[in-house]
């Protein structure tokens, strides 16, 4: 079995000719805001916690095209994607990026196409997506993410509500889509659910991505945070695809009142209310026996994709043991080898399901480890 360090050793040798004809258009258009202040352009365990800039002590155009960002362009335009991670993007190891010509069709296209052609790292235009990641509060208290619930003292809501008005804000000025959220839940968030309400008052052309567990989007939801006609696409974790295992690894949820408002939301993206409609699922020992029957799920809910994840360990969520015995993908588990029987089938080749790193997986080669700080500890990283 390879080793990690003959996976890299091998990336090494294949990647930069590989990628050569590749392109990310996240360094021109995405921007992810940590409560910290700090910016990224990617996920920042992909560039190795390069930040591009921090909004609480610079100007948004100077965050926007910092020393770093624009070395961030330049290595992608150049073919070489020397500023990013090869073996933790799974973009890059799952041979998932766009080539320069078919991103050119991405809504996005045009932008990203006068971006080939004339070399730019500087750029006139700000973020056209920006995700926010700056409040912890949730409903549930999954394992993978955390020990126990987080909600945000009212004190914390206001310096959030402060920060987004006097910092955030202005990051906006270009931005098509606003993404709810990378940290906690949009509707277990007073704050998020104030910045939905916010910008349909006064960003009305905003639209909105949600990514979330969905426990509290139901109908009323909907009309309280004003998210009709301005809902670009909903993003929704769920993990399990039995109710016995949604209560173990989404401590805190309501199976039942989960399947009636996924069953809500897919009238929505049939209705081209949203635009998009993708589930999630965390593969971990409790759940992996499930993944076929998620992928089944997927199909009955009309979803545009069934994504899967490997576990990493979330710096508030488990301890290295209680990990150790979650790491289903890692060599060394005693059940690994039913876990790739579980992904040898067939069906993880539908177009619909994506899952980065089932060929390496399948061949044996182990994906690199992630670590992945979140909230208040990124300030440790």
């Amino acid at each position: 079995m390879d080793t990690p360090e003959a996976a890299e050793e091998a990336s090494s040798k294949v990647f930069p000719e590989a990628l050569r004809d590749r392109f990310c258009p996240s360094p021109w258009s995405y921007a992810e805001i940590f409560s910290t202040g700090e910016v990224f352009v990617c996920c920042s365990a992909w560039t190795n916690f390069k930040f591009i800039g921090n909004i609480f002590t610079d100007p948004p155009e100077l965050v926007w095209n910092s020393r770093q960002a624009i070395a961030m362009r330049a290595g992608i335009l150049e073919g070489s994607f020397c500023e990013c991670d090869h073996l933790k993007c799974p973009h890059i190891f799952g041979n998932l990026l766009p080539t320069r010509q078919s991103i050119r069709q991405a809504w996005h296209g045009g932008v990203m196409g006068e971006a080939i052609d004339r070399n730019l790292t500087s750029l006139a235009h700000g973020p056209l997506v920006v995700k926010l990641n700056t409040d912890e509060s949730c409903n549930l208290s999954c394992p993978s993410c955390r020990d126990k619930l987080l909600v945000a003292a009212k004190s914390k809501q206001a310096r959030l509500q402060l920060a987004f008005d006097n910092f955030i804000l202005p990051f906006l000025k270009d931005a098509r889509i606003l993404v709810l959220s990378g940290d906690g839940d949009p509707f277990g968030s007073n704050h998020y659910r104030h910045v939905m309400i916010q910008t349909a008052e006064h960003l009305p052309n905003l639209k909105v991505g949600l990514h979330t567990n969905a426990v509290l989007l139901d109908e009323k939801a909907w009309e309280d945070c004003r998210l009709e006609g301005r809902t670009e696409m909903v993003q929704v974790s769920i993990d399990a695809a039995t109710e016995k295992t949604y209560s173990i690894v989404r401590r805190g949820g309501d199976f039942n009142r989960l399947l009636k408002n996924l069953d809500f939301i897919a009238a929505k993206r049939r209705s081209n209310d949203i635009k998009r409609f993708d589930i999630i699922f965390v593969v971990q020992t409790h759940n992996f026996e499930e993944m076929k029957d998620f992928i089944l799920l997927g199909k009955q809910l009309g979803v545009d994709s069934v994504e899967f994840m490997l576990i990493y360990q979330w710096s508030r969520g488990l301890n290295s043991v209680e990990y150790q015995q979650q790491k289903i993908w890692g060599a060394e588990h005693p059940r690994h080898r039913e876990f790739l029987k579980v992904i040898s089938d067939p069906i993880f080749r539908d177009p619909m399901v994506t899952m980065a790193a089932l060929d390496m997986l399948l061949s044996e080669i182990q994906p690199a480890e992630i670590a992945t700080p979140t909230g208040e500890a990124f300030q440790k990283y």
